[in-house]
């Protein structure tokens, strides 16, 4: 592994973890350390008692989520989604006085959690193609800088960014590179295995998507050991509620035959849509995540789309032209081949195109 250090913020680096009884002590006769109700929950769920505080380790989820991407000893933490990883990273190692750069067009939260912690966001725009421009992030990086965030495949375009260009970034830059994976599974891939090179790079990645598991808001990061000891310094304890450990548990233990059966089915209505999208004329950028950005012709708005799809069709899509290099352009996630047909015919008549189907 190439040593880098490890910076965390200063009133990160000297707090001493938190450390509840029930993570020194896992199994008991009589459970009287948290103040939880004794008498049960107002509420039953079989096989849960609710009454008690989650595994703040997630111990058997973690040690699923470590099987399934290859974390090793002390690698992986889980969060409450990615943006509670994003968060936490953030919180961990940057403060006031400190910036992060952000590679957009990209994830917003980026920029608002590390404003949060105190912090100034620097934008380093991708190029034309939106392809990752190392130089122009290093250009942004100073001496204050603490992370440089960037998504791949990237959560506005959906093209993933070259292992290469990582591994530079890693190597040159001297604070830590925050990878967004959230889409990952569906482009097969991922910087995952540099994780065991460079000590300066985290890899966060989500059940939300891919998983279909939204509802239970389960996250999780593989780093460095360094990196991660400094990030359970402030995660919240109990932050992973029971019974989304239970389901995400069951899922990566049941349900991945299941889950690559829908990425499958998803990349296929991806590029039906996507030709669909073409044949009414719209600029349909490439992709390799769960969703079609597109930008519409000059003349017409795509704010003005984005409002009637919901008020006319009841279509619910994404206006991303706030973004840099996305002026114009909607975001479309893939559905089932019903409301991909559904929307485009609905496309079809706003632009007043004839529409033969997707």
């Amino acid at each position: 592994m190439i040593s880098k250090t490890i910076r965390a913020r200063p009133e990160v680096a000297q707090l001493e973890s938190y450390v509840c009884a029930r993570d020194l002590y896992k199994k008991a006769g009589a459970f009287l350390d948290a103040n939880e109700n004794p008498f049960g929950s107002a509420v039953d769920y079989p096989g849960v008692s609710l009454n008690r505080y989650p595994d703040s380790d997630c111990t058997e989820l973690a040690g699923l989520l470590g099987g399934y991407c290859g974390a090793g000893e002390g690698q992986l933490l889980v969060g409450n989604g990615s943006d509670d990883i994003i968060s936490i990273a953030a919180s961990a190692f940057c403060g006031a006085g400190d910036n992060v750069v952000t590679v957009q067009p990209g994830y917003s939260m980026w920029g608002v959690r590390s404003q949060v912690a105190g912090a100034t966001e620097r934008q380093a725009l991708m190029t034309r193609d939106f392809e990752l421009d190392v130089d122009a992030v290093l250009d942004c990086v100073d001496s204050d800088t603490r992370i440089v965030f960037l998504a791949s495949p990237d959560a506005a375009t959906g093209r993933p960014v070259g292992e290469a260009s990582i591994r530079r970034l890693a190597r040159e830059f001297n604070g830590m590179v925050f990878v967004d994976e959230a889409y990952f599974e569906f482009c097969g891939k991922t910087v995952r295995p540099l994780v065991d090179e460079f000590a300066n790079l985290i890899v966060s990645r989500t059940l939300s998507k891919a998983w279909g598991l939204a509802a239970l808001r389960v996250g999780y990061c593989i780093s460095s050991p360094g990196a991660i000891k400094v990030m359970r310094k402030i995660r919240f304890p109990y932050g992973v509620g029971t019974l989304s450990q239970i389901l995400a548990s069951k899922a990566l233990r049941e349900g991945k035959a299941r889950m690559l059966e829908n990425v499958s089915a998803i990349m296929a209505e991806r590029e039906r849509l996507s030709g669909g999208l073409r044949r009414l004329g719209l600029e349909v950028f490439p992709g390799q995540a769960n969703f079609v950005l597109v930008r519409f012709p000059e003349g017409i708005s795509s704010k003005e789309v984005q409002g009637r799809l919901a008020e006319e069709a009841s279509i619910i899509v994404r206006d991303r032209s706030s973004l840099p290099m996305l002026g114009n352009c909607i975001r479309i996630t893939v559905g089932t081949g019903e409301e991909n047909r559904r929307l485009a015919a609905e496309l079809g008549r706003i632009l007043g195109k004839s529409f033969d189907g997707i």
